[in-house]
């Protein structure tokens, strides 16, 4: 059974972070990365070699901004833990879908999660 990926898992923690912060959000930026990734991914027709260049890319581009929203939340979470359900509840909609297209994808392809290049690709966008 293919792993779930961080794709839940940072969401979740994004999810937590942003909890009780009228900053902009962060958890609503992360989710915007994972739905194009996803984007990518769902019109990848090749093979795991070619999805992990997508995923390369996007890293490539998009790394910057994913390093800093990561480092927010950790902050954020370290400082606002006691507000964490009330985050799961303002994203849990959308994180959901997003955990579900990525197991359609999975599905769909069930070469991406044996290659040791996507998997690598893939947590470095979201780990």
């Amino acid at each position: 059974m293919p792993r779930m990926k961080p794709a839940l898992a940072l969401a979740l923690f994004f999810a937590l972070a942003h909890a009780g912060c009228g900053q902009e959000d962060p958890v609503g930026r992360l989710l915007d990365h994972q739905e194009a990734v996803l984007g990518a991914l769902e019109k990848h027709t090749g093979t795991a070699d070619e999805a992990a260049e997508v995923l390369e890319s996007y890293v490539k581009e998009h790394g910057e901004e994913l390093a800093q929203l990561k480092a927010d939340g950790k902050a954020f979470v370290t400082e606002h833990a006691e507000d964490a359900q009330a985050a799961m509840i303002h994203q849990a909609q959308r994180i959901k879908a997003v955990t579900e297209r990525y197991a359609k994808i999975l599905a769909d392809h069930p070469d991406l999660p044996k290659s040791d290049r996507f998997n690598k690709a893939y947590d470095a966008l979201f780990n």
